[in-house]
């Protein structure tokens, strides 16, 4: 793998559009995608980078970030599936952690789960993030029937953190509602 390896914002004028709605199709079931319109609309804010991340003038992936203070929130992180195994992940993460003087991170994952049809895949998952300093942050986020595991990288993860990062991505009356009506739940664990 060369050393050209970079970033660059997307936004609604961005020539990739087609390759991410595709990557995004290959890399996460359809009740987990926002819109890509409204990402695009949030990006905008000064605390959200929408990014695309390329080797050379190859695209490689994209990432979609909430920046609270000095904690970056992973919301989106996708590689290309031919580029997969290839070192590109860590590299993003890498890229990442350097933003800011070595920034605090966290992100959810999908909650390892015996009966899931895809239980090894969210193994190897919760592995690649532990083999990149990433740990288990014991901070589970249920949305409706599915409970995402939260990971960190060199920060602590309360549920007043979450509350922060996602008024950035929806309206507060919108957040509330989710929370009183327990669609969302954190949990300690």
């Amino acid at each position: 793998m060369n050393h050209n390896f970079y970033s660059q914002v997307i936004d609604s004028k961005s020539k990739i559009k087609s390759k991410i709605k595709q990557l995004f199709s290959n890399s996460f079931s359809r009740k987990e995608i926002i819109p890509l319109w409204y990402l695009l609309l949030k990006a905008k804010k000064p605390n959200i980078d929408f990014l695309a991340f390329y080797d050379q003038e190859k695209f490689i992936g994209l990432a979609y970030l909430i920046k609270h203070k000095e904690v970056i929130y992973v919301l989106y992180l996708a590689i290309e599936p031919e580029e997969r195994s290839k070192g590109y992940g860590s590299k993003v993460l890498d890229l990442l952690k350097s933003l800011n003087n070595d920034s605090k991170i966290f992100l959810t994952i999908d909650g390892i789960n015996l009966d899931a049809k895809d239980y090894k895949k969210r193994c190897q998952r919760k592995k690649f993030y532990k083999d990149n300093d990433f740990i288990d942050a014991k901070l589970l986020l249920k949305i409706g029937k599915n409970t995402l595991e939260t990971m960190a990288y060199k920060c602590d993860v309360s549920t007043q953190l979450y509350k922060n990062i996602f008024k950035y991505l929806m309206p507060s009356f919108i957040l509330k509602f989710l929370i009183f009506t327990r669609i969302w739940k954190l949990e300690k664990i």
